[in-house]
């Protein structure tokens, strides 16, 4: 007779990971990552991405 193999838990008696509470406001952890990630408050490097992009609007007749 053949062995069955072992059964796989059930996915609902896992209990899920919580996550560690910051008890900083959100602003404060938002700036944190835009400080870490290069985003500059004037929107030039967006404007010019999205210029090369998006193609100059045409004007109309």
């Amino acid at each position: 007779m053949a062995m069955r193999p072992p059964k796989k838990p059930s996915v609902a008696n896992k209990k899920k990971a919580v996550p560690k509470k910051d008890t900083r406001p959100q602003r404060e952890r938002f700036e944190e990552a835009a400080k870490k990630s290069g985003v500059d408050e004037t929107g030039e490097a967006f404007e010019r991405a999205m210029g090369r992009i998006v193609p100059p609007k045409k004007p109309k007749r």
